[in-house]
């Protein structure tokens, strides 16, 4: 299987045997994994506009293209990533939709310049974020918060 995305997130993809077909797995979904299969590697050659392209590789683990993604991103580039891919099936060998999700934990960021106290925050923005709380179903959690709450917390492939 090879797959190629530029920049603009622009993705296709090439089966070597793109008729193939498995019965789904025991809880009804595609069996992709046995098509993929687990004895092979992930590489990723990336054009950053350097002398040479970068080249990272990476065993197959599961054969499942999303978490053998994750895994190299852990692996090869040590990018605390997760990929999750998905594809509807209304009947055998109709895809009636297909999607996925790319997530990657953001560096931290300084709770004030290092030069500077913290700003306090004025009665007016206090207003319009409570207002918002409230708009948004009366949490008390900001949304950074409630989305951080959400993610479940794992540990690199291969720990």
């Amino acid at each position: 299987m090879l797959a190629e995305a530029d920049a603009l997130g622009n993705v296709r993809g090439y089966a070597k045997n793109p008729g193939a077909d498995l019965p789904p797995t025991p809880d009804g979904k595609l069996d992709v994994g046995g098509l993929v299969g687990r004895d092979g590697f992930c590489t990723v050659i990336r054009d950053m506009g350097l002398k040479e392209p970068y080249v990272g590789t990476c065993p197959l683990s599961t054969g499942q293209v999303g978490e053998d993604l994750t895994r190299y991103l852990w692996v090869s580039e040590q990018t605390r990533s997760a990929v999750a891919l998905g594809v509807l099936v209304r009947s055998p060998g109709v895809v009636a939709a297909a999607g996925g999700l790319f997530l990657e934990v953001l560096p931290a960021l300084p709770t004030a310049p290092p030069s500077r106290e913290p700003r306090r925050t004025s009665r007016t923005s206090t207003r319009r974020s409570a207002g918002w709380r409230r708009a948004s179903g009366g949490s008390s959690r900001s949304a950074a918060s409630s989305t951080r709450a959400s993610v479940p917390r794992t540990s690199s492939p291969g720990s």
